[in-house]
């Protein structure tokens, strides 16, 4: 069976090799200590970024999520 990787975006769009490459090569499970150690330093990583000492949320959905608890006064 023959598989192409695609990105869903607008398109879809082909994806160069090394992107592939890059998306198959690792996929930690969100709950091992391997996940926690690359999400703890991505979170310090972005503290750095932004230039804030205050924490960092991040969110896996759309920004619509981060406004609906604000809505609700």
């Amino acid at each position: 069976m023959l598989k192409k990787n695609r990105l869903f975006t607008p398109g879809p769009t082909p994806l160069l090799p090394q992107a592939q490459t890059a998306m198959a090569s690792y996929g930690a499970h969100h709950r091992t200590a391997d996940f926690r150690a690359l999400f703890t330093r991505v979170l310090a990583d972005l503290k750095e970024f932004i230039g804030t000492k205050n924490d960092v949320l991040v969110l896996s959905s759309s920004v619509r999520v981060s406004w609906k608890p604000r809505s609700r006064t």
